[in-house]
């Protein structure tokens, strides 16, 4: 238990050879290694029955056909941050949780660059979280960003970027059982879902809202009140000094095995003493900011004239 394996140049050429093998140890710190595997089925870092350890700032860079960059199996509450990751060889794959839960990524950068790749991989049940996660994978071939197969799986990805080239960002594979993946504010472009795979995607984005006058000028004190596509009430905030509501996350759909519900578009309602109320649509598709601008109420003044009747005259 706690380990301290601290800025050092790791290369190893062979099969199988593991750079860093974690086992069944607690509170380590893994952090500013530089580590570069040549060998076939050779791990980066590896970690096996291994809990509440850290792994930061390590540069990760495999070249061999099935190796992988980072690979936790049965672990718990393990954190990386601020590590890059990236691989080289055929069904090289970036990150792979199996049967490991609580893991929590941060800041973290991932390549893959070749066929049957996999930028995060989870398997045989997991929970994890992500944030600020950029995984990348540059091959035309059965390479994915973002692969989840066989069991349960929560997730929580936060801020982040999923992109393949060529391929669906997401994949998910048949014999996925089930389990809640919460993705908010992650960029990424398509999905694939295989016939039979269970398990609920839901993504949302966030939402800054400010309103001003004509002037450009803050207004404060605006009741701002925001509605989904069912006419169900988010909520009803008011604009604070600088004219923002506190950053709303907003959901866009939610998506099973049978059915796909979208909740945009949200309807948004600006009222404030002395300015006209204002009504806008917005279809949450990406994190979005709105500015809403109000317009001052006319003023009225009532004259009488000599025969007695009453006029009403607008002043702007």
């Amino acid at each position: 238990n706690s380990s301290q394996l601290i800025d050092n140049r790791i290369i190893t050429k062979g099969s199988y050879s593991n750079a860093l093998y974690l086992f069944g140890s607690s509170t380590a710190n893994l952090s500013l290694n530089n580590i570069t595997t040549y060998g076939d089925s050779a791990y980066g870092i590896a970690t096996s029955r291994a809990n509440a350890s850290i792994i930061s700032l390590n540069n990760i860079t495999t070249y061999g056909d099935r190796a992988t960059g980072f690979v936790s199996y049965l672990g718990f509450n393990n954190i990386l941050k601020e590590n890059n990751i990236a691989t080289y060889g055929t069904y090289g794959h970036g990150t792979v949780l199996a049967s490991s839960f609580n893991t929590s990524f941060f800041n973290t950068s991932i390549l893959t660059a070749n066929s049957n790749s996999i930028g995060i991989g989870l398997t045989e049940n997991s929970s994890s979280s992500f944030e600020s996660v950029s995984v990348k994978t540059i091959h035309n071939d059965l390479a994915y960003s973002f692969y989840i197969e066989l069991g349960y799986h929560d997730i929580s990805f936060r801020d982040g970027l999923l992109k393949a080239s060529y391929n669906s960002d997401i994949f998910i594979d048949p014999l996925t059982q089930g389990g809640e993946w919460n993705f908010t504010n992650v960029s990424f472009t398509d999905r694939t879902r295989s016939a039979g795979a269970n398990g609920t995607l839901n993504v949302h984005w966030y939402l800054d809202l400010n309103v001003t006058n004509k002037q450009g000028l803050a207004v404060e004190n605006a009741s701002v009140n925001i509605s989904n596509v069912y006419n169900v009430s988010i909520g009803i905030f008011n604009t604070l000094q600088n004219g923002y509501i506190p950053r709303q996350t907003l959901i866009e759909y939610s998506e099973n095995r049978t059915d796909t519900i979208f909740f945009t578009n949200y309807m948004i309602k600006v009222s404030k003493d002395g300015f006209a109320d204002k009504i806008v649509s917005l279809n949450l598709t990406n994190s979005t900011q709105l500015n809403i601008v109000l317009n001052v109420l006319p003023q009225v003044t009532q004259i009488f004239p000599i025969d007695g009747k009453k006029i009403d005259i607008e002043k702007q």
